[in-house]
């Protein structure tokens, strides 16, 4: 079971989280959680963007 894709509490930021991908393809993902805190004050594990996207 669990949630559907996109629905916890980074679904909302999954659009932020391509686009920067798109723009940097080599990010890495405690890089990307970075950004995520930086950018926006969330805190997220790096399995977890991992798992979003």
């Amino acid at each position: 079971m669990g949630l559907r894709s996109g629905a916890g509490k980074l679904g909302s930021f999954r659009d932020f989280l391509i686009q920067r991908v798109l723009e940097k393809p080599d990010i890495t993902m405690p890089e990307l959680a970075r950004v995520l805190q930086e950018e926006h004050g969330v805190t997220a594990d790096p399995s977890t963007l991992s798992r979003l996207l």
